[in-house]
């Protein structure tokens, strides 16, 4: 599917030998290496320079000497590893005291008791998240172009363009 331009308002700036035009577009369905965007399709004989805003989550490229707009998207990452909850552990034996220690043995609001046993408790009953990442970090991944046949129809971008 070839790509929709649409040139908006005074979209015509003179800029001494070159012109600069405004607009939107979108590119329909993908195709592996880009959509075209002809000179025409942004009043221009001629594009020296096709800037194009990143819309819906997509980033995009005019590469000048296939004439084609390409699509990116994040590849995404999945991190190797887990994130640990943290244990509170509460030691027995303390000493009778501050109002914050307790008796009985139980896990369900301890923070400190006096009979002997140690008692270790999950963060999550103290509403403590995970903190503590155990796994081997990975990379933030960089962009991946767009896949044959994506639909970009909905997807509307603005743009600038230089040329002659």
């Amino acid at each position: 599917m070839a790509s929709t331009i649409t040139l908006s308002g005074d979209w015509l700036v003179n800029l001494g030998n070159r012109n600069q035009t405004f607009g939107t577009g979108n590119l329909g369905v993908y195709a592996t290496n880009g959509i075209a965007v002809t000179p025409a399709q942004v009043g221009l004989g001629a594009i020296d320079s096709l800037v194009i805003d990143p819309a819906g989550g997509y980033v995009f490229e005019y590469v000048a000497s296939t004439g084609k707009v390409k699509a990116y998207i994040s590849a995404g990452v999945t991190p190797a590893g887990t994130v640990a909850v943290p244990v509170v552990t509460v030691t027995g034996g303390q000493a009778a005291g501050p109002a914050l220690q307790i008796t009985p043995d139980s896990v369900a609001g301890v923070l400190g008791k006096t009979s002997a046993t140690t008692v270790a408790i999950p963060g999550a009953t103290f509403g403590i998240g995970a903190q503590t990442f155990t796994g081997t970090p990975v990379a933030a991944a960089g962009l991946a172009e767009v896949t044959n046949s994506t639909n970009l129809a909905g997807v509307t971008f603005n743009f600038r363009a230089i040329g002659r």
